[in-house]
């Protein structure tokens, strides 16, 4: 078993608080897009290990970006609706097009222990059969 702590964040300096702003800022389309090297350095330099686990290094930029902004991780403290907050303005800084949801259903679907409650969000103007996609914890940290 390999075993890394995460610890304490890296020592900041200009220069990498400049190159995490503009991973931030661009992210989501350019992070997947750089080297596997690379993403390491603007996170800190190495690989994050646990139980042999490999942190994927683009997943580690954007904690590392989060981190720069006084954020700790997926999670802003034990109040759900700050960490909402934050999430919800980190994703307003993607840039992305707004999905309308047409129809909202509230289903239960099986679980090993009884009956798990979900709902099923349908996009505005979908007819006929379409793809489904589950979000897991995080509202789509799958």
């Amino acid at each position: 078993m390999t075993v890394s702590r995460v610890g304490d964040p890296p020592t900041s300096s200009p220069f990498r608080n400049r190159l995490l702003a503009i991973a931030n800022r661009f992210g989501i389309k350019l992070i997947p897009l750089l080297p596997t090297q690379f993403k390491r350095v603007l996170s800190g330099g190495r690989a994050i290990t646990i139980d042999g686990n490999i942190l994927d290094a683009s997943l580690q930029v954007m904690l590392a970006s989060q981190r720069s902004m006084g954020i700790g991780g997926l999670v802003v403290n034990d109040d759900p609706i700050a960490t909402r907050a934050v999430n919800g303005a980190m994703t307003r800084t993607l840039d992305q097009p707004e999905v309308r949801v047409g129809e909202t259903r509230s289903v239960s679907i099986p679980g090993p222990a009884g009956t798990i409650g979900a709902r099923h969000y349908r996009p505005l103007g979908a007819s006929g059969s379409a793809p489904l996609l589950v979000f897991f914890h995080g509202g789509g940290f799958v």
